[in-house]
C-alpha cells in the first residue's frame, strides 16, 4: 500500500495523508474516510489553506468549492456526496 495522497498545513506540517481510494472500497475504511474528509472541510470552512500532493501534483486548496473538486476530479471514490452532504 502506497500513500497516494498528503495534505499538508500551511506551515508544511503534515496533516493527513490517504491511499488511492480504490482501497476504502468497504464499510468501515469507506466511513473513515468520509470522516477524515470531514475533517479537513471543516478546517477550510474555518478559514483554513492546505497544500496536498496527489500522485506527485501539488493542489493549494483554501476554499471547499477547492476541496470538492480536487476529491471528484482527483481522489475519486465518489466521496463527495457524502462530505458535502447538507
Amino acid at each position: 500500500m502506497v500513500v497516494e495522497h498528503i495534505i499538508y498545513k500551511e506551515n508544511g506540517e503534515e496533516f493527513k495523508s490517504f491511499l488511492n481510494s480504490n482501497w476504502y472500497d468497504t464499510a468501515t475504511p469507506y466511513q473513515l474516510c468520509i470522516s477524515e474528509l470531514k475533517k479537513i472541510k471543516n478546517e477550510i470552512d474555518s478559514g483554513k489553506a492546505f497544500l496536498i500532493v496527489s500522485y506527485d501534483q501539488k493542489y493549494k486548496i483554501s476554499t471547499s468549492k477547492e476541496f470538492e473538486k480536487w476529491i471528484v476530479n482527483i481522489f475519486l471514490g465518489g466521496f463527495e456526496k457524502f462530505v458535502f452532504e447538507k
